[in-house]
């Protein structure tokens, strides 16, 4: 193990590895019609912005000064240290997101975007001058691109927004829910598993069915897809790749819970505490009635309500029994998801004359027949 090691070192000492060099040039290809002054203290001078481009794949670039040459015959190495050349983090930064939303991004197909956008690096990182668009080679300032220029900052200023609607959301089976935004939607793809439309910037989903759902949102990526890099050279223009940074893809999601609730009734006799079969309710939401449900042979019954507030009523009583005439009144909502009711009706009774005895109404029948029976026969024999 140590041999190989050994063998590894000396290889390294002999062959050392050099980061991979990279050449850049430029041709005769423009931004027309545009030009770029840049004017400070010594000078004035005007320049019409053209593509540089990488020689092994012919990716474009952003040259660091500005107006200064790109020799095709230097070498480049990748530079991660760009404070050595005066550029803060905070100015790398958005130098990033505007590469990033500049040419390139979505509808930004127009060579005027790459323009713009060298433009508004040159502005981020060299801030001792000034710079200004012209018709003209050294003509006056002129208040063009203003439209664009705005669009991108619009774009930068969403993108450090932090959504207000990241949150976890508890509705009702059958409801519409409405999530109003803070940040651009246009800007985001959106993945959900349930469906839903964008209307003036908020979510609409409707008619809700029960289940769990995510709602997904990830930033809209143009072609990147490596990071940005910077390149330099001892001898010739420092150069930046666009690309991304783990920063500028946002990603963010929320959940949305759709329940519905359920009431139980247990139906019993008052004193025995039978399970009674056949107990009508009606189930009334703003006084309307929306269901009827029975009692089974176990007294039970049960079933599945959105959220809301709702009354209990007994519509028709177990056979021989009284009808129960009290309302009972209960909500379903996310703090409660099943109510339970243990409900009695009172067996009939009727109570036979002067016997001071109590009998139910099947028993009573009989006693009632027999004694109609007993008094005709009594009258017939004081006949004879």
């Amino acid at each position: 193990m140590k041999k190989i090691f050994f063998m590894l070192l000396l290889m390294l000492v002999i062959f050392p590895v050099y980061a991979k060099e990279e050449g850049f040039y430029y041709n005769d290809e423009k931004v027309e019609d545009m030009w770029i002054t840049r004017s400070n203290s010594s000078f004035t001078r005007s320049a019409n912005p053209y593509f540089v481009k990488r020689k092994s794949d012919n990716a474009y670039v952003y040259c660091v000064e500005p107006f200064a040459l790109v020799d095709s015959e230097s070498s480049y190495i990748i530079e991660n240290d760009y404070t050595k050349y005066g550029i803060t983090k905070k100015q790398m930064e958005r130098v990033s997101l505007l590469m990033y939303y500049g040419y390139g991004y979505m509808n930004h197909t127009d060579e005027k975007w790459y323009g713009i956008t060298q433009y508004l690096i040159w502005k981020t990182i060299n801030t001792n001058d000034v710079f200004y668009f012209s018709e003209s080679k050294n003509g006056p300032k002129k208040d063009m691109y203003v439209n664009e220029i705005s669009e991108i900052e619009k774009m930068i200023s969403e993108h450090e927004k932090v959504p207000n609607f990241i949150n976890d959301y508890i509705v009702s089976r059958g409801d519409n829910l409405e999530i109003e935004s803070n940040i651009d939607l246009s800007y985001y793809d959106i993945s959900s598993d349930l469906d839903y439309k964008v209307e003036n910037n908020k979510f609409i989903f409707s008619d809700l069915k029960v289940g769990n759902y995510k709602v997904k949102l990830t930033s809209k990526s143009n072609k990147y897809k490596n990071s940005f890099m910077l390149y330099y050279s001892s001898d010739s223009q420092n150069v930046i790749i666009p690309g991304f940074n783990n920063d500028n893809i946002k990603v963010y999601e929320f959940n949305i819970s759709v329940k519905e609730g359920e009431v139980v009734i247990n139906k019993k006799n008052s004193i025995t505490k039978e399970k009674l079969k056949g107990a009508t309710y009606g189930i009334y939401k703003d006084n309307i009635l929306i269901e009827k449900i029975i009692t089974d042979s176990t007294g039970t019954i049960s079933t599945k309500l959105p959220f809301g507030k709702y009354t209990l009523k007994e519509l028709e009583a177990p056979n021989g029994y009284k009808l129960d005439d009290k309302v009972y009144e209960f909500i379903i909502d996310e703090n409660n998801l099943s109510v339970n009711f243990d409900l009695v009706d009172d067996k009939i009774v009727i109570k036979v004359p002067d016997t001071g005895l109590y009998y139910d109404k099947i028993a009573s029948g009989f006693i009632i027949v027999g004694l109609i029976g007993l008094v005709y026969g009594k009258k017939k024999y004081n006949m004879h």
